[in-house]
């Protein structure tokens, strides 16, 4: 299965370690620098730019054309181990056409329902 993954991303950020992993895992990552490009993120990065996040990830969707999966994440997550592998298999097994990850209890969230039930 082809995974693209698309982040946009700030100087000060997590995104150094999301990307090995991410990559480790066999996914292909696009990123957009919204303020200067990250060296160890440069082969990675495919535009620079302000803006917002989701004109950003916009400017990332040619690159996904070819994925049958695109993962949408922040600069500022922390992933667990193997968690794509994981992740897909799950949404895999469910049949799910569109996903999201649940955000933790101490997440910043706008929609209750994006939150981890425990037991789920």
């Amino acid at each position: 299965m082809n995974v693209a993954v698309c982040c946009a991303y700030f100087r000060d950020c997590l995104v150094e370690q999301l990307v090995h992993d991410l990559a480790q895992s066999g996914a292909e990552v696009h990123l957009w620098a919204l303020q200067s490009v990250l060296p160890g993120m440069a082969r990675f990065t495919r535009g620079t730019g302000p803006g917002g996040k989701f004109q950003a990830i916009n400017q990332l969707r040619p690159y996904t054309l070819g994925a049958d999966i695109v993962l949408l994440v922040d600069d500022d997550v922390r992933l667990p181990g193997r968690f794509l592998h994981t992740y897909m298999a799950i949404v895999t097994a469910l049949g799910a056409t569109v996903a999201q990850p649940a955000l933790t209890g101490d997440s910043y969230y706008s929609h209750s329902i994006t939150l981890e039930r425990k037991g789920c």
